[in-house]
């Protein structure tokens, strides 16, 4: 066939093609304008049969109508204004307002003034906007307990750190006889290995909240940083297993032996006595004793000052015991520092409880705390910008193990795992 007539042929198809089309769509925008037609008409006689129900309706909606001396429009507004200032529909006279003999807004039976609230928003509510305090109420959080007990804390430019320490030492002087030979006796040192890991926290907030909110938002995100890296510290000088992270008081390895006590009766499962907490506190030595402090668990302190003997608590918390003060955050007149990660010693054993170490009595200056650095925080605004969100970036490097194990004493007792 000649390529010419298949052209045509293909125009010709096309054109059908759109006048049916057409046609389709003139008939559906007919049908359209019909049902709109139905539906307005339903509407107008629903709302006619509403007004025929509603006696207000009945002869149309009253309005409140004030005219002054031959009803100038300065005049009219003075009335509005007046009528809202005061609620007197009745104008007085004396500004020259008068009132039409025919009109239900003056005070017929038929007139209402509808009152505005603002419990109600089509009555004037929304014009009462929401109180907004502008500080976020942080939770309570605990600080750095290992600071503030006394932590060496150890800065290095190294992602780890050698800290020497006196392994076996040296024995006191010994009596010498004349021209016989000095004893000898030096110091063995033990280098301890501090590995200082990363820890980081990233916080994603869309650019639309640091926009638009009316809060402290920076400064409660930089105080919880803060204040997170403070539990961290706490968490792991405590409870750290020392791979990855700190090396904890209550972790034992080859390196670091502490004392050992129990605090139960039987040395396992027996009930917590007053006589091994003794016993054991004083089996630290005492020139680690004047600087010692308690690390337990909050609940584990509250069974300890339960322990009850014939005529007063055995662990006073209140204000006065043998007519001298007790401080609730002192336990045999050392500091006491609760952290929620150290396990709760249970008063007496089940059959499923098992031993563990619930109670540590240590002086935490022979405990070192290394830093690479401090806490650092980063913004960037471009990372998520496919999802318009700024990244908060927070970081520090740290890690920390005991440097002596004499220093530390561990309590064992049994922990309620049912």
């Amino acid at each position: 066939m000649d390529p010419k007539e298949v052209l045509n042929e293909v125009i010709a198809g096309l054109d059908a093609r759109e006048a049916e089309k057409k046609a389709e769509d003139e008939k559906a925008a007919a049908t359209r304008a019909a049902f709109d037609a139905e539906k307005a008409s339903a509407i107008a006689e629903a709302v006619a049969a509403v007004k025929a129900e509603v006696p207000a309706w009945k002869g149309g909606f009253a309005t409140k109508k004030l005219v002054g001396k031959n009803d100038p429009k300065s005049e009219r507004n003075d009335a509005v204004l007046h009528w809202l200032r005061t609620g007197d529909t009745i104008a007085p006279e004396s500004v020259g307002y008068v009132k039409s003999a025919d009109d239900g807004f003056w005070g017929g039976e038929e007139y209402a003034k509808a009152a505005m609230q603002e419990d109600t928003s089509s009555e004037g509510g929304f014009l009462v906007p929401i109180d907004f305090f502008d500080q976020i109420i942080q939770r309570r959080n605990e600080l750095s307990i290992v600071r503030k007990a006394g932590a060496r804390v150890i800065s290095t430019s190294r992602d780890s750190i050698q800290v020497p320490v006196e392994g076996t030492a040296t024995t006191t002087f010994v009596s010498t006889a004349e021209e016989a030979a000095s004893n000898q006796n030096e110091p063995v040192l033990d280098p301890i290995t501090v590995l200082v890991p990363k820890w980081t926290k990233n916080i994603r907030i869309s650019n639309e909240l640091l926009a638009d909110q009316a809060a402290n938002l920076d400064s409660f995100i930089a105080a919880d940083l803060a204040q997170k890296m403070a539990m961290t510290e706490n968490r792991y000088v405590m409870v750290g297993t020392g791979s990855a992270q700190h090396l904890g008081i209550f972790t034992t390895d080859a390196a670091y032996a502490p004392v050992e006590y129990a605090l139960t009766s039987d040395n396992l499962n027996g009930a917590l006595t007053f006589a091994n907490l003794i016993t054991g506190a004083y089996g630290l030595a005492s020139e680690y004793r004047d600087q010692a402090s308690f690390f337990m668990h909050s609940l584990s302190e509250g069974l300890l000052r339960g322990l009850i003997s014939t005529s007063m608590p055995l662990f006073p918390a209140g204000s006065a015991a043998s007519g001298q003060a007790i401080k609730l955050s002192q336990l045999l007149d050392r500091p006491v520092y609760n952290q929620r990660n150290i396990e709760q010693t249970s008063d007496v054993a089940d059959s499923d409880d098992v031993v563990t170490y619930p109670v540590c009595l240590g002086d935490m200056s022979f405990y070192a705390l290394v830093e690479r650095s401090g806490l650092e925080v980063v913004r960037n605004p471009w990372l998520y910008q496919a999802t318009d969100q700024t990244g908060i970036f927070a970081k520090f490097r740290q890690g920390g193990a005991p440097l002596m194990g004499e220093a530390f004493v561990l309590f064992r007792a049994i922990i309620n795992t049912s």
